[in-house]
């Protein structure tokens, strides 16, 4: 897992931080995937508390990435360009942890979050939840409706996404 900080002291407003963020984690994916060679990517928005002095909510974005090897600290700080770089190795069993923490909901947006038509809180890349083998294909002798149980493939396989904060209102 990768956490993605702004510096307030380079960048003091909370609201021009987060569009010039949006773009540069878009960089940070794309750079990063091209030094590390992955598949399934989870990005995820959070907002820190309000900042003590000025009450200004500073975006960060946490980045899960299907990468199993070392990576150069270095050279992975050196890839993002607003702040500080966290790297930290998930074993298997915190990411049950790992998805209660950075799927929980918000409840104080700040006004210039709120005023947005659309807000990309997370983002997946293909595939990215779904570890399972796929179903074997059914033949369908007429009694059974075959688009019905493609529908319910999620929900039979037992698959339990995690809850998503909703930005749209607070």
């Amino acid at each position: 897992m990768i956490t993605l900080t702004i510096d307030r002291n380079e960048y003091p407003d909370a609201e021009a931080a987060y569009e010039l963020g949006k773009l540069y984690v878009s960089d940070f994916r794309t750079v990063f995937k091209s030094m590390y060679p992955h598949e399934k990517q989870f990005t995820k928005l959070e907002l820190h508390e309000p900042d003590k002095n000025d009450g200004q909510v500073y975006p960060h974005w946490h980045l899960l990435l299907d990468w199993k090897r070392q990576v150069d600290f270095v050279a992975v700080a050196s890839m993002w360009r607003m702040g500080r770089v966290k790297v930290q190795r998930v074993e298997n069993d915190g990411y049950d942890y790992l998805f209660k923490y950075v799927s929980k909901s918000v409840e104080d947006l700040p006004d210039w979050l709120k005023k947005r038509r659309v807000v990309r809180a997370w983002y997946a890349s293909k595939g990215f939840f779904l570890h399972r083998p796929r179903p074997a294909k059914e033949v369908n002798d007429g009694s059974r409706d075959s688009s019905a149980s493609r529908s319910g493939d999620l929900v039979n396989c037992g698959l339990r996404l995690p809850a998503v904060a909703d930005y749209s209102s607070p």
